[in-house]
């Protein structure tokens, strides 16, 4: 489970901007919130089931996701994917000189199993500066390894560590490399970034060959079809034909591709049968984006899964899209304490009877280009305040400012 992400000189984000899903000490108007919307991850020690990220087009949000997956990427792939000559792929704020060779800087801290930790990094565009890795045990932290430049230090603790401090390449992470070799903590701390399951609503086919493969599955598969017909998109059931039958172009995984029910009625409206449809060719934006979202969605609810989802609200109806957010936010479906973390920028969503204040974000960039991330917790908002009208009156910031458009030429002049 997620605690906290913290990012500094990625992208747009050049100060340190931090998103926490620890549960901040205030009380909702409505109770009820206060009680399903977080849950208990210590004794006294509170996280939020979801957060929702608002912003103007171009503010920073989708920097926000970036720098995560770019963390993602590069603890899972730094030992394998680069060759000791390679550069890393990361992108400091190049809008002022003094940033431009600065290092870029990712840390999250997490819980695996009870235990918390704390990891991080600084690199360049040529190497790793730094690393660092905590545990939390009792009230304090220990280092369990400390890297400055080539410079690695374990602890007495992380046993496994010791005697690869020399095997690290100046542009691979040393916790990849202790991963490599089978160390217990970090490839535990490997499958936790691998479980974090980052989504663009833009462009979601990528998750629906893991849909194809539970729907294969008959409990999994039960439960696709079911979250599919709730969200009343007027399938009656799902399957999956395979890729060599005739009539199906196009594959979505080596399994076959997905296929939808609908009924069919005779004029009394009586149900007589059942027809067959490609997905991708019959069905509707939404409900194709719906069925590759189920698996991750699914999966993330029963596993205590991390999922992040940029452009949320594209191609789905508002009602939809609170429907999701609400079974994040429900105790009893989220019973695996899963969290959502929601770019969006559906205004619907911004009501006090579904969300909290600290679970609401907001991405501004300032005049100088620069993205700044700040809760909602941090303003001084009444219980009974109207966050999606007070929003969109921008005292919340994070809104366009629109130009003057009646200064635009003409269409017939510029015809002419």
């Amino acid at each position: 489970m997620l605690i906290e992400f913290s990012v500094e000189n990625y992208k747009s984000f050049r100060e340190r901007a931090t998103l926490s899903m620890i549960a901040a000490n205030l009380v909702s108007e409505d109770k009820k919130l206060d009680e399903d919307n977080l849950f208990e991850a210590a004794p006294g020690f509170r996280l939020l089931r979801s957060a929702a990220i608002y912003g103007a087009n171009a503010s920073g949000k989708s920097n926000l996701v970036s720098a995560f997956k770019f963390m993602q990427k590069f603890v899972m792939n730094s030992v394998n994917s680069t060759k000791p000559t390679n550069g890393i792929d990361v992108e400091p704020f190049v809008l002022n000189t003094q940033s431009t060779d600065r290092p870029s800087i990712f840390e999250v801290v997490f819980c695996i199993n009870s235990r918390q930790y704390r990891y991080g990094f600084e690199v360049t565009k040529h190497e790793v500066l730094s690393e660092w890795l905590f545990v939390q045990l009792s009230t304090k932290e220990t280092t369990l390894f400390a890297r400055e430049g080539s410079d690695i230090r374990c602890g007495r603790t992380y046993k496994e560590g010791h005697g690869l401090e020399n095997r690290t390449r100046p542009n691979a992470l040393f916790l990849s490399v202790a991963a490599q070799f089978n160390g217990r903590v970090a490839l535990s701390i490997l499958g936790w970034f691998q479980m974090c399951c980052l989504v663009s609503g833009l462009s979601d086919n990528q998750f629906r060959p893991l849909t194809v493969e539970l729907l294969l599955r008959q409990a999994e598969g039960t439960g696709i079809v079911d979250f599919v017909r709730a969200l009343d998109t007027g399938v009656g059931s799902l399957g999956v034909k395979a890729p060599a039958s005739e009539g199906f172009g196009y594959d979505f995984d080596p399994y076959g591709k997905v296929t939808s029910e609908h009924n069919v009625r005779d004029g009394n409206g009586h149900v007589v049968g059942r027809k067959t449809f490609d997905v991708t060719e019959s069905e509707s934006q939404g409900t194709q984006k719906l069925i590759g979202l189920a698996a991750p969605i699914l999966t993330t609810l029963r596993l205590r899964e991390v999922m992040f989802i940029d452009e949320f609200d594209a191609r789905l109806h508002p009602i939809i899209s609170r429907a999701i957010i609400s079974m994040f936010n429900d105790p009893k479906i989220n019973a695996g304490k899963g969290q959502l973390i929601a770019v969006t920028h559906d205004t619907n969503l911004l009501d006090k009877s579904l969300f909290r204040r600290d679970q609401i974000w907001f991405v501004e960039k300032d005049k100088y280009d620069q993205s700044h991330l700040t809760s909602l917790a941090e303003y001084r908002v009444k219980n009974d305040a109207a966050y999606e009208k007070n929003y969109l009156q921008g005292r919340y910031s994070a809104i366009p400012f629109i130009g003057d458009l009646s200064a635009l030429p003409k269409v017939k002049d510029v015809v002419a």
